[in-house]
């Protein structure tokens, strides 16, 4: 650890030794290796993973000091940087080429139908009866029925072809994707495995790296936490809420709320549910949202990383325009918001996730290096955020264990800072801002372009406290 103004302050991954320690100690049964397969679509081409799940081989695994190689936070932001590599203009021109021969599929289908029976009926009866001018008709769907099946049979194999050089275009984004995170994570291996013979199969294999004796030194984000830490002096505000007050002294807990906070979370939840959808969203649209636990996040590291980046743009702005308005959260949450600094755009806003990613955010705070992988990148590669629960229940995704049919969202306070509205997205004008410092956020204002909803992107995780975490279930009209 490190000591600051009597605080000791614990790092996140301490110098691992040469090896890798194992759980269990000599277990036959470890895991050696994650598969993860790959999936292509047929019907609406597209490439995804198929699973999610945190691996066994980095439960099994750890480092010496005990703690894990990696949060189930930073896998799946992982995972989700691999999904990125899946759409490039090259795979979308492929996924377009496969819709369109199997359109010519299904439509030499819908042809072959009829003809076959108005061209047997016809040529049978009208022949049989002396009908010429209906035997002729019955004829004329015959060979509309040759070329039907012709057309059905040449479109369905060329859709099959097209299919499998979507695939190769897929798989051949992915060994680049996998250098830069064997950079990031140079503690895991990736390889890919293809199986031959028939449709298209690939599974990511994910082993440790047997080469971890300076894996310390490659871990860029443990040195961004310790940089943070070391950074100015701690600052001494902490919410009056909060059970924890002495900020000198390193805590992480999580409070459940009290009686009042949870009718206030509730009422937030219900009141900013909107029935409307984008196409981020996959499945139904529900009817409502249930909240069913809620727990207050006291995170010393992260709360005093938020108060310096609010302390640097209160030097660097001063008062901030606020182009947003009102907030939806903030009369729902009632006294909850009026501690919030209005003069710098501090909002509480929803953030979806899973249940294990809102423990791994509320536990190291939010990660942007790995940006541009998640649904969201309309307008850059920042974390997003929003008014309405429906719309960050588009990106939540349900639990595994004990959570299935669990979601979750991130209450955050968030400080926006000078903001950036745009109704349409133009990544090149949100870049030239940020790099000539005029901006600290981006409000997407799709709601007044589209009328769908509103999104909030930071680009400094510093602008960003998870403070609340909310579990809860989706309500269908059944």
């Amino acid at each position: 650890g490190r000591r600051h103004r009597a605080c000791t302050v614990e790092s996140a991954a301490r110098r691992p030794s040469s090896r890798i320690s194992r759980m269990g100690g000599s277990d036959s049964k470890a895991v050696t290796e994650h598969a993860i397969p790959i999936s292509f679509g047929f019907f609406a081409p597209y490439a995804r993973l198929d699973s999610h799940k945190y691996p066994k081989l980095l439960e099994q695994s750890l480092r010496p000091d005990g703690s894990p190689w990696m949060t189930s936070m930073e896998w799946m932001m992982l995972l989700r940087g691999i999904e990125a590599r899946f759409t490039t203009s090259a795979t979308d021109d492929a996924r377009s080429a496969i819709w369109w021969r199997f359109c010519g599929a299904m439509c030499g289908l819908v042809m072959l139908i009829p003809s076959f029976f108005c061209g047997v009926f016809m040529t049978t009866f009208g022949c049989s009866y002396g009908g010429g001018g209906v035997c002729i008709m019955g004829i004329v769907f015959l060979v509309n029925l040759i070329v039907s099946i012709t057309m059905l049979t040449c479109c369905f194999m060329r859709t099959n072809s097209a299919v499998a050089a979507y695939a190769d275009l897929v798989v051949g984004e992915l060994p680049s994707a996998f250098k830069a995170f064997s950079e990031q994570f140079p503690f895991l291996d990736f390889d890919i495995r293809a199986k031959s013979g028939g449709a298209p199969s690939y599974t990511i294999v994910v082993r440790l790296a047997q080469r971890v004796e300076n894996v310390e030194e490659k871990l860029p984000v443990v040195q961004a936490v310790v940089v943070e830490v070391d950074s100015g002096p701690l600052p001494d505000v902490v919410p009056s809420s909060w059970q924890n007050q002495c900020l000198q002294a390193h805590f992480l807990t999580r409070c459940n709320v009290d009686a009042t906070s949870f009718a206030a979370l509730e009422e937030a939840l219900h009141t900013t549910f909107k029935p409307v959808q984008t196409r981020d969203r996959k499945g139904a649209l529900p009817n409502a949202l249930r909240l069913l636990s809620a727990h207050r996040v006291e995170n010393s590291s992260v709360w005093a990383k938020y108060r310096r980046g609010i302390e640097r743009l209160r030097t660097n702005r001063g008062t901030c325009s606020n182009i947003a308005g009102p907030v939806n959260t903030t009369a729902p949450l009632g006294s909850l918001s009026s501690a919030l600094d209005l003069s710098l755009n501090e909002f509480y806003l929803f953030h979806g996730t899973s249940p294990a990613g809102a423990v791994g955010i509320s536990e190291g705070g939010f990660r942007l290096d790995l940006t541009g992988s998640s649904t969201g990148s309309m307008f850059g590669e920042g974390a997003y955020f929003a008014e309405c629960s429906s719309k960050a229940d588009e990106y939540a995704q349900e639990g595994e264990g004990i959570y299935v049919g669990t979601y979750a969202l991130l209450l955050c306070r968030v400080t926006c800072g000078e903001m950036l509205r745009q109704t349409r997205p133009n990544k090149n004008a949100i870049k030239e801002k940020l790099r000539q410092g005029a901006i600290d956020s981006v409000l997407g204002d799709r709601e007044a372009s589209v009328g769908t909803y509103r999104e909030f992107v930071v680009f400094n995780d510093a602008q960003i406290y998870p403070e609340y975490v909310i579990l809860y279930g989706r309500e269908s009209a059944s």
